[in-house]
């Protein structure tokens, strides 16, 4: 019995599309000077995490906090504090003006995408190896895979299993996602 998240993933692009608009507006403000760094940094914070909330409530199709599973907010709580690492790295490279305004853009667009990591962590039925878009390809935030997943059911009707596959996308694909398309089709995660 195959599971259908089409409604899920079509949230997942209407909140990345959203997303990387805010946070393309707040890089040019930046470009701009119409905010300092402190307030770019700020407000790149408050995006990751507002997405990243979005994320899970995408994935999960909950319609308010209450009905997300607190399991589910730890693991957001640790990817929200990876890429505020990430974040602040940046942010030194900025202040030290060791990076040109296209890669502003590019680092911005990075975080942005990263969010995706969240949507199929809070998706998925079954913790997996990786998720796309988590930063563990080549090509990192970037990655336009996605999971597939189908259920085995015992004689019964109850669901004993998982197969999870790992599902190239349209773009371009790096190594590691075509290693992955290879290998995990399917993993098999008893329930």
């Amino acid at each position: 019995m195959a599971v259908d998240i089409s409604i899920q993933r079509t949230r997942l692009d209407r909140i990345l599309n959203l997303f990387r608009k805010l946070g393309n507006k707040t890089a040019q403000e930046y470009i701009d000077g119409k905010i300092s760094l402190l307030d770019f940094h700020l407000m790149l914070k408050n995006l990751i995490k507002r997405q990243n909330a979005m994320m899970v409530f995408a994935g999960t199709g909950a319609e308010k906090p209450a009905d997300v599973l607190p399991k589910q907010w730890l693991v957001l709580g640790n990817e929200i504090r990876k890429q505020f690492n990430y974040l602040a790295e940046f942010v030194r490279q900025l202040n030290e003006s060791q990076i040109s305004e296209g890669e502003i853009f590019n680092r911005v667009d990075l975080y942005m995408e990263s969010a995706g990591a969240s949507f199929w962590r809070s998706v998925s039925p079954v913790e997996l190896p990786a998720y796309p878009k988590d930063g563990t390809t080549q090509c990192l935030s970037n990655c336009g895979c996605h999971w597939v997943f189908d259920y085995v059911m015992d004689s019964f009707g109850n669901h004993v299993a998982v197969l999870a596959y790992w599902t190239l996308g349209e773009l371009e694909h790096c190594p590691d996602c075509v290693q992955r398309h290879d290998e995990w089709n399917p993993i098999r995660v008893s329930i």
